[in-house]
């Protein structure tokens, strides 16, 4: 397992965890590193998959919800105090983009804050 803070993280359920359905798919994702998902520190984008589709070849997408994901985890820099940073993740990227997406790099929100 990788660990990168570069672009987003998340999690993986290949059954659904709530029902127990097994042909879907649930994906969370943050931007940044995935801590912030293992907490329950912030509401995650979800997309929810549909394997027939998927084996099929098709848009298996049956559903996605755009989270808050108010809080961003980086790695911080050399010499700092600690070993992450959580950071707000600026409005227009929390409330309007889903995660993965090839905006916005949470490096940029280090030199923000």
């Amino acid at each position: 397992m990788a660990s990168s803070d570069l672009a987003c993280a998340g999690i993986a359920f290949t059954i659904e965890p709530d029902s127990g359905f097994r042909d879907i798919i649930l994906l969370s994702g943050v931007y940044g590193l995935g801590e912030n998902i293992v907490q329950g520190a912030v509401t995650p984008d979800e997309f929810y998959v549909f394997k027939p589709t998927l084996r099929a070849g098709k848009n298996p997408v049956v559903m996605k919800k755009l989270g808050e994901k108010a809080k961003t985890m980086v790695y911080a820099a050399a010499g700092s105090a600690g070993n992450h940073l959580n950071l707000d993740t600026p409005p227009e990227n929390a409330a309007a983009l889903y995660c993965p997406t090839k905006k916005p790099n949470p490096r940029r929100l280090v030199a923000a804050n």
